[in-house]
């Protein structure tokens, strides 16, 4: 017996197998066709790329995968997956999966920890939680005190003019009574 039959029958079989089933995959499944990954957004700190993973559908259209898969479809049939990369943090920070983003050590900054960030030494001045600083509100209580004692002082010397004329005379807009 030669070797052509050995060759031959193997072929056939999977040529059967397309023929009969058409050549499809298990229906709204992934295939092992996927795309290059893209280039990542960032050179470091964390980024994102993505790829294409192409869907099985058969011989159906796009919306009719669509629907029933329930998932949405490029133009190719494929979906768009995207993952994270260049997880790498400079000068001692480590990336914070939680917060996607380095956290930098006292003193450096930045996206990737690459920057010295100069720290004051010494008295901060102190603020409030709304963001005035002390020296504002205190400027602004010694006026609110300047401007009630004045009120104060003027009411005080109406009450005195009004009692010291006599009844029934009309003083600064005022009826005795």
């Amino acid at each position: 017996m030669s070797s052509f039959p050995r060759i031959i029958m193997p072929v056939g079989v999977l040529i059967l197998f397309f023929y009969c089933c058409d050549g499809t995959c298990e229906f709204c499944s992934y295939t092992n066709q996927t795309t290059t990954h893209s280039k990542c957004s960032e050179t470091c700190g964390g980024g994102e790329r993505y790829y294409f993973h192409y869907v099985c559908c058969a011989n159906f259209t796009k919306p009719e995968c669509e629907r029933k898969c329930n998932i949405s479809l490029t133009l190719t049939k494929s979906v768009q997956i995207f993952e994270s990369c260049n997880k790498n943090c400079s000068k001692g920070g480590t990336y914070n999966d939680t917060t996607e983003r380095c956290d930098c050590p006292e003193g450096t900054g930045g996206r990737c920890c690459n920057q010295y960030v100069k720290r004051s030494i010494g008295r901060k001045s102190p603020y409030l939680t709304v963001g005035l600083p002390l020296g504002l509100i205190l400027l602004l209580a010694i006026v609110v005190v300047i401007v009630y004692g004045w009120c104060m002082n003027r009411r005080r010397n109406l009450r005195v003019d009004i009692t010291n004329t006599g009844s029934g005379e009309k003083v600064q807009g005022y009826n005795n009574i």
